[in-house]
């Protein structure tokens, strides 16, 4: 009985003892040891910071250097201590400044901090936690750096006068400033591109109107055209008055708008409404007798005939002639 309480006793004890000794061994990491700066030695790590300018005024912008150095087989957030990787930690001690940049250089951290506050401006300490090569956590702590900070309203602010801000700042947007100008620009093109097109638009009207003959005078150009063929001449007596008939057909078409150059002579007659028009009636029959009843003209009529349509076309020869281009524009 003896034996089985004291069995009894030595299994309940030795998970206790198995549970201890392996709690024993995990010890928490501590921090082996705090350096500040200045104790640059070949085995003491250190950190410093420098500023270029100890003395500046608010809103300027000063150069932050950071420089430390690590112990062989130390490390941070997995980076080596040959500060390759020297981004790849954070820095405590610069929270309340405004960085507006920041870049490894040479194993140097660079930043560039805007001094946003007026006296007292302090700048650190910056501590940088680290691992030795035992895998021991480390602290190096940088000393503390004063800025003077002098005021923008000189050495007697309460004497100062202040400036309207947007003498300093513009309080609204650059593009607003150019805009009336730009507006003008624009105005000044829009009127030289109207004068332009108008320009060449009434250059090219006077092309097309310079282009375009009136009725009676190409009626008259025409029959001289005809007369200097020497048709008569030759005794080609039909090709002439075909001719000559076709000319006056289209000159009173072109006269009284309707297609005397399709129609018979009896349905131009029929047509004709003005009292001028009958002059043509004689010509249009001369030349009907010639053309289709084969009748042989005396020089001495031919002549009068071309007296004839000369004289109809200077009767009915408008005297203010209007003409209308197509795009409406009177001349």
């Amino acid at each position: 009985m003896m034996k089985k309480l004291y069995l009894f006793l030595l299994l309940s004890v030795l998970p206790v003892y198995g549970f201890l000794y392996a709690d024993s061994n995990k010890q928490p990491q501590k921090i082996k040891q705090e350096v500040k700066a200045g104790e640059n030695t070949e085995d003491v790590p250190y950190i410093a910071i420098a500023v270029d300018k100890s003395e500046v005024n608010v809103g300027d912008i000063v150069d932050l250097t950071i420089t430390y150095k690590l112990p062989e087989g130390s490390s941070f957030n997995g980076a080596g201590s040959n500060g390759s990787k020297s981004d790849g930690f954070e820095l405590e001690g610069l929270e309340g400044l405004t960085v507006v940049s920041k870049k490894a250089e040479n194993g140097d951290i660079k930043l560039k901090v805007i001094i946003d506050k007026v006296q007292p401006f302090k700048i650190g300490p910056v501590t940088l936690t680290f691992k030795d090569k035992n895998d021991e956590l480390n602290i190096i702590k940088s000393e503390e750096i004063d800025i003077n900070v002098k005021s923008n309203l000189g050495d007697k602010p309460a004497e100062a006068r202040l400036k309207p801000i947007e003498d300093i700042f513009p309080t609204y947007p650059v593009w607003l400033r150019i805009l009336p100008y730009a507006l003008i620009a624009l105005g000044a093109l829009a009127v030289i591109a109207g004068l332009l097109y108008w320009n060449k638009r009434r250059s090219r009207q006077k092309q097309i109107l310079s282009e375009i003959k009136l009725p009676h005078v190409v009626a008259r150009e025409e029959l001289k055209k005809l007369v200097q063929l020497k048709l008569i001449e030759k005794g080609r007596y039909k090709d002439f008055y075909f001719r000559f008939s076709e000319i006056l057909r289209i000159y009173i078409e072109r006269l009284r708008s309707f297609p005397a150059a399709e129609m018979t002579s009896e349905e131009i007659i029929k047509k004709i409404r003005d009292e001028r028009d009958r002059q043509l009636i004689p010509l249009l029959r001369d030349s009907d007798l010639v053309k289709f009843a084969d009748m042989v003209p005396t020089t001495y009529k031919i002549e009068e005939d071309i007296k004839s349509a000369l004289r109809y076309i200077k009767d009915t020869t408008p005297v203010e002639t209007v003409v209308e281009h197509r795009s409406g524009v009177m001349e």
